[in-house]
């Protein structure tokens, strides 16, 4: 991430990725989308040829799967858009602190520290062997009295929805350390 992107995460409280990455995490919305373009479009084929009289349940089937693969994609859709917002730690830590933490969290649950700077550190997790394609992506964005950070997950270089509770789970665990650690 940038600094434009990381000002512009601060500032919205979500995570923004960049082009790629967008396309990436809405892929299978963009393919509901683009299923349900073409079942229109081959509605409206069936819908307009004269030479042809089409029985009524074929028109109903190709007005129906359209609306449900639209409906699917904008649910998928809205799903992945929520799980790109932060959740905001308020702490009297500093920066430096915070990410001692972060170095100890990830020797305890094996993370890996993708990428470190002073506005960003991003760890990827290493799941057990029988998720080994699973992972997540943790993203920490540093700001003054807060630290922003989200959990994303993914297989071969996809976005998941579905994490089994993981992101959850690996949230309020740095939420309990930092908080513990800032109470000291």
């Amino acid at each position: 991430m940038d600094s434009e992107q990381i000002r512009k995460s601060i500032e919205t409280g979500k995570l923004q990725l960049k082009f790629r990455g967008r396309i990436m995490y809405y892929f299978v919305a963009f393919r509901l989308f683009s299923g349900s373009a073409i079942f229109f479009f081959l509605f409206f084929m069936i819908l307009f040829d004269r030479n042809h009289r089409v029985p009524g349940f074929i028109i109903i089937t190709f007005l129906i799967i359209p609306v449900i693969f639209s409906v699917l994609g904008i649910c998928y859709w809205r799903l992945q858009k929520r799980r790109l917002r932060l959740v905001t730690i308020e702490t009297k830590l500093s920066r430096i602190e915070i990410k001692r933490i972060i170095l100890e969290l990830s020797k305890e649950f094996e993370w890996e520290i993708d990428f470190s700077n002073k506005e960003i550190l991003i760890a990827i997790t290493s799941p057990p062997y029988f998720f080994s394609l699973r992972k997540e992506r943790i993203t920490f964005l540093f700001n003054e009295g807060c630290v922003l950070l989200n959990s994303i997950s993914l297989m071969g270089g996809y976005y998941l929805v579905f994490s089994n509770k993981r992101n959850k789970k690996n949230i309020k665990i740095i939420q309990e350390r930092i908080s513990a650690a800032g109470s000291k």
